[in-house]
């Protein structure tokens, strides 16, 4: 990130990588505002470009997007839920480590 920072944000921005971590750099860097989001907005518009044209070259019914969105959102909710409820059983069956004696 030190020796290209704009050239970093835009690759980042292109790729499907998790930008998150260019974000967190980015503000350490104390890296401008402004350059960065030029550099954001040139890494990204290649890629919503080519959503936009993958679109129009596969045709999706609306309504089949609605329900996929649907049910992508109600399967990714119950595995948080089980998660959770997972997370607080092991919590509740946990029991206490015996304490050592150091004598």
């Amino acid at each position: 990130f030190e020796a290209q920072p704009f050239l970093t944000v835009s690759f980042c921005a292109l790729t499907p990588i998790p930008f998150v971590l260019v974000r967190i750099v980015a503000v350490a860097a104390r890296y401008h505002p402004g350059r960065f989001l030029l550099a954001n907005a040139i890494g990204r518009f290649p890629r919503f470009w080519a959503y936009g044209a993958l679109g129009v070259v596969i045709p999706v019914a609306t309504r089949d997007l609605v329900l996929g969105g649907l049910a992508l959102t109600v399967v990714l909710g119950v595995v948080a839920l089980l998660r959770r409820y997972r997370q607080g059983a092991a919590r509740r069956t946990a029991r206490p480590l015996p304490a050592l004696d150091t004598e």
